[in-house]
């Protein structure tokens, strides 16, 4: 009897080591990015939501992601700068000077182009993409 008393009492102290133990849902809040798009790319190309494209890839308009998490973008002959942060795996913030915040996803990237889509705080598609090179 001394002995099924101490078993039952090893075994509920170890479904309760193991149920603590569990991860929960705020593991999943600070995933790791999926892409790193730190760099200077030169901006070639801009879509607009009717799916009109204005060809930039002749002029010097460029979007900077430092790795301090600084951001830097002349496009439209308009400087902009900021800080970003990664959100999720494919989501990058910035919060800038001029505009406040600036959501993209990162819809495409290869070694030496990305093509990031800009979308609205509730998460829907905003309808304007950027391709861009390195």
């Amino acid at each position: 009897m001394k002995r099924t008393i101490k078993i039952l009492a090893i075994a509920i102290a170890t479904l309760g080591v193991v149920t603590t133990s569990c991860s929960s849902n705020r593991d999943d809040e600070h995933q790791t990015a999926k892409y790193n798009v730190t760099g200077n790319w030169h901006i070639t190309a801009y879509i607009d939501s009717l799916g009109n494209v204005a060809d930039h890839s002749k002029d010097n308009y460029y979007m900077e992601f430092d790795k301090d998490m600084s951001y830097i973008t002349n496009y439209l002959d308009q400087n902009v700068s900021g800080k970003y942060v990664y959100e999720g795996s494919d989501r990058v913030i910035v919060s800038t000077n001029v505009k406040g915040k600036v959501y993209y996803k990162i819809t495409k990237m290869t070694g030496n182009e990305l093509e990031l889509t800009t979308y609205t705080p509730d998460g829907q598609d905003a309808g304007e993409t950027y391709r861009l090179k390195k």
